[in-house]
């Protein structure tokens, strides 16, 4: 847990971020469109709080999980005995393949923000 520690402060301070490179972009490029005021940070810091769960009640559907879990019990209940120990090792790995493609994905979505950020910004001061 405590290698994870800074890897879960970087997801809490990515949700910061991302406040600040969408509150620009909707500034440069949202409010001069539709002919509105500037957003404040905060702001859109509360609007994407509300998007995020709103989406997030789409994805964790309790009957889907369940079925899952289920689903987990019946497999573990069929495996063989003489073949448990062999699944076991192959499993092992998973969990931290789990979490390096939660990191790539992660450092992916900053990565992907801030080059939306750089290019925003250059349009905004050097085309507009």
């Amino acid at each position: 847990m405590k290698k994870r520690l800074p890897f879960v402060l970087v997801v809490f301070v990515t949700g910061f971020y991302t406040a600040f490179v969408l509150k620009n972009l909707w500034n440069w490029f949202v409010a001069p469109a539709v002919h509105t005021g500037e957003i404040s940070y905060w702001m859109m810091y509360g609007i994407q709080l509300i998007w995020d769960l709103l989406s997030l009640r789409k994805w964790n559907n309790p009957l889907k999980q369940q079925k899952w879990g289920s689903l987990f019990v019946v497999l573990d209940g069929c495996l063989p005995d003489e073949k448990r120990a062999q699944v076991e090792e192959a499993l092992k790995g998973r969990e931290e393949t789990l979490w390096a493609d939660f990191r790539r994905k992660v450092y992916g979505d900053l990565i992907g923000q801030t080059v939306a950020l750089v290019i925003g910004w250059g349009v905004h001061v050097f085309l507009t």
